[in-house]
């Protein structure tokens, strides 16, 4: 775990946050049960189920994410340079 944690940059402990938003709450939620589950590699459905979603909406969400990146990369590439 010492390796994760130096590769990710979590401290020891985490104080508790508040978010300005559900969803930022609901991804804080999600990697902070990731950290704690990095050895047992939950499935899915565990991950689903600890930020309240089916894991179908899960993986629906994580695509909608990866799609709007790819869509912004592409986008930021393919502006025309003010110079």
């Amino acid at each position: 775990m010492q390796g994760i944690r130096r590769i990710i940059r979590l401290p020891r402990s985490r104080p508790k946050q508040s978010f300005p938003s559900p969803a930022l709450a609901r991804v804080a939620a999600a990697i902070e049960y990731l950290y704690d589950h990095a050895r047992e590699q939950p499935s899915l459905e565990a991950r689903a189920a600890h930020v309240h979603l089916s894991p179908n909406k899960m993986l629906q969400r994580l695509s909608l994410a990866h799609a709007k990146a790819v869509l912004a990369a592409c986008m930021i590439r393919s502006s025309p340079s003010r110079a």
